[in-house]
């Protein structure tokens, strides 16, 4: 579904990074909340690997994509400020 996808369509959301607790208080994750809980119940397009790469940033646009099941696809998303 993935390699066989096709229109691409561009979605910019505002976002906010969760709190973890750890011993030297609370500190931000890569798991984050979009405006307006856009994608709420899709929590595997909001959990990322690399907090350098949002860090300082407030926005994030996806790439989704038709997948050639009928399945909407995510290909792709950037960090911005």
């Amino acid at each position: 579904n993935f390699f066989f996808s096709y229109n691409p369509t561009k979605e910019t959301y505002a976002f906010q990074n969760d709190l973890q607790a750890n011993s030297r208080g609370n500190q931000e994750s890569t798991y984050i909340f979009l405006e307006n809980n856009k994608y709420d119940e899709y929590p595997g397009v909001r959990i990322f690997l690399d907090y350098e790469e949002m860090r300082d940033k407030k926005h994030i646009t996806y790439t989704f994509k038709e997948g050639i099941l009928g399945l909407r696809v995510m290909t792709e998303y950037e960090f911005n400020p």
